[in-house]
């Protein structure tokens, strides 16, 4: 009977060790094709992730493009061509007349369709005005949200004015599906110019005097003292004159007596009192500024003395030449009665008919009538009065009929 063989210790233990290794092996492999697994997938998620992220953007700025191209069509000239022309040329010759230029003329209109995308409306303006003038189309016109704008712009100074000729080419857009409107937007202060007040970029601009010489302030010639009387209205003007005849403002200055102005025209005007008497003269100051760019200004003051109106002598006449015209004939003719009148002061006749006129000295009217028969003649004067004088005798005196009134 065989004995039976069993391990030893020894070999247990390298049985446990191979089997343990061939675990750790086993383990490893499965460990690093489950890893693999997952980092396969971990790169197929970011892949996704990324695609997801780049449609999400396309959709953003297909969303926002959608809305700016919303945006312009709210901005835009109608998409009908006709509609579109009448609508801006209106809006456009409005804005020429609002700033006053003159010879306001409006260019016929182009059009150029870029392919699908929009129209472009090509418009021109023509017109003169002054360089202030311009400025103020010009705010006008950037200030609306319009999609607009200037292409060509030229501004040319008119020999002995301040007027420029202006000329002034404009696109203006009209995109497919834009809605129709019953006018353009007007201007008004708008967030998209840098400066909201119109003065702002006159003042900038003015300042450099572009187009003429700097503004020259006006000139006041020297007047002696005046004289006004008590209760009586006084009136002198201001002798002030500008060298590029600008237009001219006048305003007091300082104090000045009770009741005494000075209106637009430069005139000033007062009715002193009795109390207003007084040795000293009356010193007005003034200032004087022109209408140009910028504006100049001169100061200057009137005197004025207050006295007493002197006695007024009674005027001489003098010699009346009528007194020595007398009716010297009264006779018939082919053409009607005729008087003569012999004017010895002058040597010379008259011969006149019915309304000729008569003018010798005060007596001023014309002949209404000459009777033959009587032998004497009817005149009407400028005064209203009618006369009656006879034959041989004067005009004026002893010789003529006073009949009053007609």
């Amino acid at each position: 009977m065989s004995k039976a063989t069993g391990m030893t210790s020894r070999e247990k233990i390298l049985a446990g060790i191979v089997v343990a290794a061939l675990l750790i092996v086993g383990g490893i492999f499965t460990i690093g094709r489950v890893t693999a697994s997952f980092d396969d997938k971990k790169d197929e998620l970011v892949q996704l992730e990324g695609t997801i992220g780049k449609q999400e953007t396309a959709i953003k700025r297909g969303n926002k493009a959608e809305r700016q191209i919303a945006g312009w069509r709210e901005r835009s000239l109608p998409d009908a061509p006709m509609r579109a022309r009448s609508l801006y040329l209106d809006w456009l010759r409005r804005r020429a007349v609002d700033v006053k230029l003159d010879g306001v003329k409006m260019d016929t209109p182009s059009l150029n369709r870029e392919g699908d995308a929009y129209v472009r409306h090509g418009f021109g303006l023509g017109a003169r005005g002054t360089l202030q003038q311009l400025i103020q189309f010009l705010y006008d016109f950037y200030s609306v949200d319009q999609l607009h704008r200037i292409t060509r712009l030229t501004a040319k100074p008119i020999n002995n004015s301040k007027q420029l000729n202006i000329k002034i080419g404009i696109e203006a857009i009209a995109i497919p599906g834009a809605p129709d409107r019953e006018a353009l937007p007007e201007p008004e202060r708008s967030d998209r110019l840098a400066r909201k007040d119109v003065q702002e970029y006159v003042q900038t601009i003015m300042n450099r005097s572009l187009f003429s010489p700097a503004n020259q302030p006006p000139k006041v010639e020297f007047v002696a003292t005046q004289r006004a009387n008590p209760n009586k209205e006084f009136r002198v003007s201001i002798p002030a004159k500008d060298p590029e005849s600008d237009g001219l403002s006048f305003e007091l200055e300082g104090d000045v007596p009770e009741g005494l102005r000075l209106d637009d025209r430069g005139d000033v005007i007062w009715t002193p009192s009795d109390d207003n008497l007084r040795e000293e003269e009356y010193v007005v100051p003034y200032r004087v500024t022109d209408k140009g760019w910028p504006p100049k200004s001169v100061t200057g003051s009137l005197k004025i003395a207050v006295v007493v109106a002197r006695a007024e002598t009674p005027e001489d006449p003098g010699f009346d030449p009528a007194t020595l015209a007398t009716v010297s004939g009264i006779t018939r003719s082919s053409l009607g009665p005729v008087v003569w009148i012999n004017i010895k002061t002058e040597g010379k006749v008259l011969r006149l008919r019915a309304g000729d006129a008569l003018s010798v000295g005060t007596i001023q009217g014309k002949v209404s009538k000459v009777v033959v028969g009587d032998k004497f003649a009817q005149f009407e004067l400028s005064d209203g009065r009618v006369i009656n004088v006879s034959l041989g005798r004067s005009l004026v005196g002893s010789g003529s009929t006073d009949l009053g009134g007609i």
